[in-house]
């Protein structure tokens, strides 16, 4: 059986990802430290199926790992260091692991199969929530994230936005294509500079 690889393997945890990934990361898709800590990652666009690996970067501030085939992240629980955080367009499903994230102030999900959002509720800090495109019915656990400027929620299954008026810093809101049919909770969002509401149901 042959021995796990660790970071401390080698020079730096560049290396250590480029190794672990079978990947070239080039410069500019990556940021590191004196001491050979990854602070940003970006592996976006390969054929990644496997992160477990990212589990070791507790530096890292932000990781892109956008457009690959990603369905189990239970790695990125221990990344509490994470603000940036973009996962659109993977196969993910179970999104519990983010919920000790709470540094996250942007988060990107789209064009996964997301149904359960329950896992959102502790992340506070969030300003920017990308959502579109998955299979999520209820958005209850939207209902602490007041710090929220920008809201992506088209494309999905919604018919009840009541939560919604509790996110009064919104300025962005994104509700194309769900089966939305009464948008008075959206009343007391006034500071709304920009709201998609087409292909719905609103009587």
């Amino acid at each position: 059986m042959s021995k796990e690889l660790k970071p401390s393997d080698f020079e730096n945890e560049l290396e250590y990802v480029e190794a672990e990934l079978g990947i070239n990361i080039p410069n500019g898709d990556y940021n590191i430290n004196k001491e050979g800590k990854l602070l940003m990652l970006d592996i976006s666009n390969n054929r990644i199926s496997d992160i477990s690996c990212l589990r070791h970067l507790k530096s890292l501030e932000k990781l892109i790992a956008s457009k690959n085939k990603i369905s189990d992240i239970q790695a990125l629980s221990k990344l509490t260091s994470l603000t940036k955080l973009s996962l659109y367009s993977n196969q993910i499903q179970d999104i519990g692991a983010l919920s000790p994230l709470t540094s996250l102030t942007e988060l990107y999900l789209s064009s996964n199969q997301i149904q359960d959002i329950g896992a959102l509720s502790p992340l506070t800090s969030l300003t920017e929530l990308y959502l579109s495109s998955n299979q999520i019915q209820d958005i209850g656990a939207l209902s602490p994230l007041t710090s929220l400027t920008e809201l992506y929620l088209s494309d999905n299954q919604i018919q009840d936005i009541q939560v919604l008026s509790n996110l009064t810093s919104l300025k962005e809101l994104y509700l194309r294509s769900n089966q939305i049919q009464d948008i008075q909770a959206l009343s007391k969002l006034t500071s709304l500079t920009w709201l998609h509401l087409s292909d719905n149901k609103i009587q």
